[in-house]
């Protein structure tokens, strides 16, 4: 296997328990699709996201709640971003939790 990389992302239960939707679906499916909403004020980062698509995969990502001191580790098969920053569909809906929508 390929060495891995870190990255490390933070995440919040806000629309839910999120770990656990991804996990549900992950353990029915084999995968799941992570999507990042960022804050309004938030910029798109297109340059970080470009960068991490040039590494090699997996990548090893680190998620954090702050709020809940809760800390995890997953693993990035495949990353996929609008170029310009703009919202794109998930790729495989089916493999999305359900209260991602079709964003």
């Amino acid at each position: 296997m390929a060495k891995l990389k870190t990255v490390v992302l933070r995440f919040s239960d806000y629309e839910g328990p999120t770990i656990q939707l991804h996990v549900d679906v992950r353990e029915q499916l084999g995968s799941v699709w992570w999507g990042w909403w960022k804050r309004g004020l938030e910029g798109a980062r297109v340059d970080v996201l470009k960068e991490l698509a040039t590494k090699e995969l997996p990548l090893r990502v680190g998620l954090a709640n702050t709020m809940d001191k809760e800390y995890l580790v997953a693993q990035c098969l495949s990353i996929e971003f609008g170029q310009n920053g703009e919202r794109i569909p998930a790729p495989d809906r089916k493999k999305t939790p359900d209260y991602y929508g079709d964003e």
